[in-house]
């Protein structure tokens, strides 16, 4: 049985930075480093985001995953495609059959939540 990798941890982590680093990109400017395209993408999002939105969706992680959603960048949204990525991600073969539904219906969810982190990380 394939076994998915700790999403805590550094390999895994190293993985999904390169991600973000490959799907975040602006038509308008060059974007060298990952902390610039994590703050193009918030700034996209603190753009995007409405009180309207801020009401739908009070918290903050679920308000960015429903931007994402939208496909402002090049993230996977095709579901084989989801899955392929997550399994590149892991490192993996293939996503386990049992956990494939779970992997697409956060896909973007996780996603938000580890851009959030590196804005965290950040500030800090």
């Amino acid at each position: 049985m394939t076994k998915l990798m700790k999403t805590n941890s550094k390999r895994y982590q190293a993985n999904m930075d390169k991600y973000l680093f490959d799907c975040i990109n602006s038509e308008d400017t060059e974007l060298k480093t990952l902390q610039q395209k994590i703050a193009y993408a918030m700034e996209c999002f603190n753009n995007y985001d409405s009180p309207f939105n801020q009401r739908r969706f009070p918290n903050l992680q679920a308000r960015l995953a429903d931007f994402l959603q939208g496909l402002p960048f090049s993230f996977d949204y095709w579901n084989d495609d989801i899955l392929r990525a997550v399994a590149v991600l892991h490192e993996v073969e293939k996503v386990p059959a049992n956990k494939e539904q779970v992997v697409i219906n956060n896909y973007y969810s996780h996603l938000a939540c580890n851009i959030l982190k590196r804005v965290k990380n950040e500030n800090n």
